[in-house]
């Protein structure tokens, strides 16, 4: 660890005194963060033990640019955690960050080449980052400890009324070990973006996106939930649009997507499962600048789920690498497969560096009788043993960041999750109590 750090210095260094001979710029730049999370009652049951821990991360980013046309970037990042009980990496979870390969160790986040081949065409190639839209399909979602990061290239066109996105991502590659008589199970993503220019004054984002998901023999580590069987195959596609702005102090937004194709194929004989799912996440609001900053808003979120009345058919929307934190509630008890809500959130900014608000959100299932997937923010997973009916709990968050200059930030927040009956009623796993977390994180940039 040592010797890999003083070797990455002295590259970093020689590099940099190389600048003058070369004309190659080299510019570092990264931020420090410790959070601290406390939670009392976590699962909502009446034993529940409090948890609490402290998570650190520093992330070092070396922008490597020569000429005009020519850049890299080689992002590391160093997580660990004091306190709390590691979180193991379950079977078919890619989201954990808690683990042995990611916990304490110094990791390589982003890697990659960057070439401007014409004045509107430019490729990128390696470990890169992807972010578009609101971050409601396709997100870095930087909140993790380790943030996403994805293998492939990326052909960027911009031209005078869009800017377009090509992209083809390896997400999975288990090998060559034969499954059901074939080999080499991998999952590819291939990925056509456009953000739309000139568009109407009250159109401030217009992102149109198109995503085919190849799964070849059996791989089973799907993005989102309810992945396919061993020694299947799939071809599905998520369709999606994302529209918003501001006009006269409203805001607004919204992103629709929908899923179709083959969501399993056996190798030999069964049944072939399609995919028909969707997702809706709207949002309103009003801001009065002249009143503290003073922002209200109101949103409404729904995604479709599987209630396995039918055998031929998934329903359950798949949530590929969604920003999780910043959407339902800042708690992390909820992620988005089989889940509906809505949520009124208020803010208020009494002087330029400081603000504060709140947030109020009530989740349900979108089909009474499907699963639902957990957070980290919660410890009871009993996704097959809920009671019957929708209602899943309202959560409460309130908040204050606080800036301290251009680089230092320190934000606070205290959250409560009351669970609904699907949750007081389970037959296992029943969560009866109040859920309760305390949060303050400061981090610096430089």
């Amino acid at each position: 660890m040592k010797r890999l750090a003083l070797i990455v210095s002295a590259i970093a260094m020689t590099a940099t005194a190389a600048t003058a001979q070369d004309a190659t710029e080299f510019k570092n730049g990264g931020e420090f963060r410790a959070r601290y999370e406390n939670f009392f009652n976590k699962n909502s049951q009446e034993s529940s033990a409090a948890e609490q821990h402290i998570d650190s991360r520093l992330k070092w980013n070396m922008n490597i640019r020569k000429g005009e046309r020519l850049q890299a970037q080689v992002s590391l990042i160093h997580s660990a955690r004091l306190g709390g009980a590691g979180q193991g990496l379950a079977a078919g979870d890619i989201q954990t960050q808690y683990n042995a390969g990611t916990q304490n160790v110094l990791l390589v986040n982003r890697a990659w080449g960057w070439w401007r081949a014409t004045d509107m065409v430019s490729i990128k190639f390696g470990r890169i980052g992807i972010d578009f839209a609101d971050g409601a399909v396709f997100s870095e979602n930087d909140w993790q400890q380790v943030p996403y990061a994805h293998e492939g290239v990326n052909v960027a066109i911009d031209s005078s009324f869009a800017t377009f996105n090509v992209y083809g991502l390896k997400t999975v590659d288990a090998g060559a070990a034969p499954i059901a008589g074939n080999s080499d199970p991998e999952q590819n993503l291939y990925m056509l973006t456009a953000d739309l220019k000139n568009m109407p004054e009250v159109i401030k984002m217009a992102n149109i996106h198109l995503i085919d998901v190849v799964r070849n023999n059996g791989v089973t580590a799907a993005p989102g939930t309810g992945a396919p069987a061993a020694g299947t195959s799939s071809n599905w596609q998520h369709l999606g649009l994302t529209v918003g702005g501001d006009v006269a102090g409203f805001m607004y937004k919204g992103t629709a997507a929908f899923q179709f194709g083959n969501f399993s194929k056996p190798a030999a004989g069964g049944t072939e499962v399609s995919q028909s799912a969707n997702m809706f996440d709207l949002m309103v609001g009003y801001g009065l600048p002249e009143t503290m900053g003073l922002k209200l808003s109101a949103g409404y979120h729904m995604d479709s789920g599987d209630d396995a009345s039918t055998t031929d058919k998934n329903e359950g929307y798949q949530s590929l690498f969604y920003d999780r934190h910043n959407y339902a509630g800042l708690m992390d008890v909820l992620d988005w497969g089989n889940l509906s809500y809505f949520n009124v959130n208020a803010s208020i900014m009494p002087a330029e560096d400081l603000e504060a608000g709140l947030g109020f959100y009530m989740f349900s299932r979108s089909k009474d009788t499907g699963a639902v997937t957990f957070g980290q923010g919660f410890n009871n997973t009993p996704a097959t043993t809920l009671a019957s009916g929708s209602a899943l709990g309202s959560e409460v968050d309130v908040f204050a960041n606080k800036a301290y200059g251009p680089d230092m930030k320190v934000g606070a927040r205290y959250s409560m999750f009351m669970p609904g009956d699907a949750l007081k009623n389970a037959t296992v796993g029943k969560s009866e109590k109040m859920a309760h977390m305390a949060y303050l994180q400061a981090s610096i940039g430089f």
